[in-house]
């Protein structure tokens, strides 16, 4: 199966590796890109597209992404907060699977957000704020709550934490179809070079 779908398994590592990224800048230097903000809001509420690419849009949108995950893969990067939030990040999922209602409650939540947003048309950090109020309201709640490390004077701005929630909201997201995929950690130990060349691919073209 790996072999099939390794397109879209690099795709949903990537986009996981670009939230990390977000959440570990903006936890210590309070800084982050918004057009990469914006993919990963985007990935959380397109919850009804028929494929990863839709969901992402134009692979570019995960070069930041696809860079660290290539520098974690060649050992080029050895980003202990970056594996942290990753494997916090596959034990939510598992975690959540068995919690029904409250996937139910985030579905039904992002299809009425998504009929807000076709009206109003509200910015990146308006989206974000309203995601991050739906993190705190159904994932914060699973138990072991994921804990981002960084600096008080950037982690205590509000918009900050609405962003930080955001970026994990996303990486769940991109679990979650990283899994659907055919994806663990297993394969991705094995197949590394595959998953490297395939990043070569996306980057480069």
């Amino acid at each position: 199966m790996f072999g099939k779908y390794i397109e879209q398994q690099t795709i949903a590592l990537g986009a996981l590796h670009q939230s990390c990224l977000i959440i570990e800048n903006i936890a210590w230097n309070g800084e982050y890109s918004i057009n990469n903000l914006e993919t990963l809001i985007n990935s959380i509420l397109k919850i009804d597209s028929a494929s990863i690419e839709d969901i992402y849009g134009e692979v570019f949108n995960l070069k930041n992404g696809f860079n660290h995950l290539r520098d974690e893969l060649t050992n080029v990067s050895n980003n202990s907060e970056t594996k942290k939030y990753f494997k916090s990040l596959i034990n939510l999922s598992f975690s959540l699977d068995h919690r029904n209602e409250i996937i139910n409650h985030i579905q039904d939540s992002i299809k009425k957000y998504n009929e807000y947003i076709s009206i109003n048309d509200p910015s990146t950090i308006e989206k974000s704020r309203k995601l991050s109020s739906l993190y705190i309201n159904t994932l914060s709640k699973i138990e072991p709550r994921i804990v981002v490390t960084g600096d008080n004077k950037y982690l205590t701005v509000e918009d900050n934490a609405s962003i930080i929630r955001t970026s994990l909201f996303a990486g769940l997201r991109a679990v979650y179809l990283w899994k659907q995929y055919g994806g663990n950690r297993l394969k991705l130990f094995f197949y590394k070079s595959q998953i490297k060349k395939q990043i070569d691919t996306y980057i480069n073209n």
